[in-house]
């Protein structure tokens, strides 16, 4: 399985700064907030797979 950096890289950081309106910097920190898992999508998972009481 491919690690989120080179997922990323797969980006078009360039593109995704244009739509937004941003530098390509705030565009890579969006797109890597926009990867990562919200801690609510996490406990789901986690309960899915019984890893965590109901």
């Amino acid at each position: 399985m491919a690690s989120l950096d080179e997922l990323i890289s797969q980006v078009p950081i360039d593109q995704v700064a244009q739509k937004l309106g941003v530098d390509t910097a705030t565009a890579e920190t969006a797109v890597r907030a926009a990867s990562r898992p919200s801690s609510a999508a996490w406990t789901r998972t986690l309960r899915t797979r019984r890893e965590l009481p109901p």
